[in-house]
């Protein structure tokens, strides 16, 4: 238990206003993750109306510390897991599920963490009677952790293209996804994530299914207005225009060329944003995201007769 000298040592001053305003019971803090510089102290009521309030018991609330600086307020369950933490899984898990980390970005100021993973034991597969030939796509998946942020630590299945080298996030019902909730000891961490990954790498079968069945529909109207709802201008492939009427905000949407299947146009869209010099990492992964919900949904729309 802390003493108010160590209180004042340890949780910075410049926050003073925030620290008296609210009443955290630094006593009680929980220390587990301060060797990274994190701490968790939990909210108490306000008790009282003067300028020094008093304890009047604890909520159901917590608030994340970071080397003195307040972070965000979290539910009493929530547990922190910080990113140094999951480097050091994510380093052991290469072995065990068989990977190799490509990438790594960060997202809300640090406050959350992407690492790119591509795969050394599920080979890479092609898609036949595609625009480009011999296009072959490698399978990965992207580790995500976010501290205090809304993130769940978990993983989504990932994909790069060796032709253009550009990758694509995926998730979904239909496609490998895995989320882990903040909530108990960091060590079944690591059991969950062997599990899981190992099951997202083995549901890239399924997305290159849905790969090679979108080589054979045709973007028309319908879809075309469909990739239009939501990406800029800029990411849509060069066959789609948009024309937005600038007093009424309405836009309409022209098809340029009505030959092209969605396996380019998926292509065409992801490529744009993997290279995009001024998107950031979470324009990119939302918009591949987005991509890949669209395409899934028309495949489906196909299977059952919709198309």
């Amino acid at each position: 238990m802390l003493d108010q000298n160590n209180i004042q040592e340890r949780y910075n001053t410049k926050q003073q206003y925030r620290l008296d305003s609210l009443p955290f019971g630094f006593e009680e803090e929980d220390p587990t993750w301060l060797d990274y510089g994190y701490t968790t102290v939990p909210l108490g009521i306000r008790k009282g109306t003067n300028d020094k309030f008093l304890f009047g018991g604890m909520t159901r609330y917590k608030a994340i510390f970071k080397n003195g600086e307040y972070q965000d307020l979290v539910g009493r369950a929530y547990a922190v897991y910080p990113h140094e933490a999951i480097d050091k899984i994510v380093s052991e898990l290469a072995k065990d599920v068989g990977f190799h980390i490509k990438d790594t970005n960060f997202t809300h100021g640090g406050k959350a963490k992407y690492w790119e993973v591509m795969s050394e034991r599920f080979d890479n597969f092609k898609i036949k009677d595609s625009f480009e030939k011999d296009d072959e796509v490698a399978v990965g998946a992207v580790i995500r952790n976010g501290i205090g942020v809304g993130i769940a630590l978990g993983a989504d299945l990932f994909t790069y293209r060796l032709s253009c080298l550009n990758g694509a996030v995926a998730r979904g019902k239909d496609i490998g996804t895995i989320s882990i909730h903040h909530v108990g000891a960091i060590d079944v961490i690591k059991t969950k994530f062997v599990q899981g990954l190992t099951q997202i790498f083995e549901q890239s079968r399924k997305l290159a299914d849905y790969y090679q069945q979108s080589v054979y529909i045709k973007i028309n109207k319908r879809i075309a207005e469909r990739f239009a709802s939501q990406l800029p201008d800029k990411y849509l492939p060069n066959f789609i225009e948009v024309d937005t009427n600038k007093l009424t905000g309405k836009q309409e949407v022209y098809l340029r060329d009505n030959n092209v299947d969605l396996w380019r146009g998926f292509n065409d869209m992801t490529e744009k944003l993997w290279h995009s010099e001024t998107a950031g990492f979470s324009t990119i992964r939302s918009g591949e995201l987005f991509i890949h919900r669209v395409l899934v949904s028309e495949v489906n729309r196909k299977r059952e007769g919709n198309q």
